[in-house]
C-alpha cells in the first residue's frame, strides 16, 4: 500500500485539467480509489463525467467510490446511468445489475 499512497500523492500535487489529460485524471481517478480515498476518487470521476458524460467505465468508477463512501443513493443514480450507456462489457454491466439491485433492495 505504500508504492500505491506515494503514487497518488505525487500525481496528485499538480493536477493538470481534465480536459487536456483524460488518461492522467483516469489514472489518478482509480489510484484515489484503490487508495480508499473515495471522496477525492469521486471528485476525479466526476471532473471526468463533466467532460464527457458517455463513458460508462467512469459512470461504474463514480458509483464504486460513492457506494464505498456510504453514498448509496448517490451510487444507485450512478450505476443506472453506467447501465443506460451503450459500451459496458458483459461482466462489468452484470456487476452494474447486481449493485443495483442490492441497492434497491435497501
Amino acid at each position: 500500500m505504500g508504492r500505491l499512497n506515494e503514487a497518488v500523492t505525487t500525481l496528485s500535487q499538480d493536477v493538470p485539467p481534465v480536459a487536456d489529460n483524460i488518461e492522467y485524471r483516469i489514472t489518478l481517478a482509480t489510484l484515489t480509489q484503490q487508495a480508499g480515498q473515495n471522496v477525492e476518487a469521486a471528485r476525479h470521476w466526476s471532473a471526468l463525467i463533466a467532460v464527457d458524460d458517455s463513458q460508462p467505465a467512469w459512470w461504474v468508477g463514480l458509483a464504486i467510490a460513492l457506494e464505498a463512501g456510504g453514498q448509496a443513493a448517490g451510487a444507485l443514480k450512478a450505476y443506472t446511468q453506467a447501465a443506460q450507456l451503450p459500451g459496458l462489457s458483459p461482466s462489468l454491466a452484470d456487476y452494474v445489475r447486481n449493485r443495483m439491485t442490492l441497492l434497491q433492495a435497501g
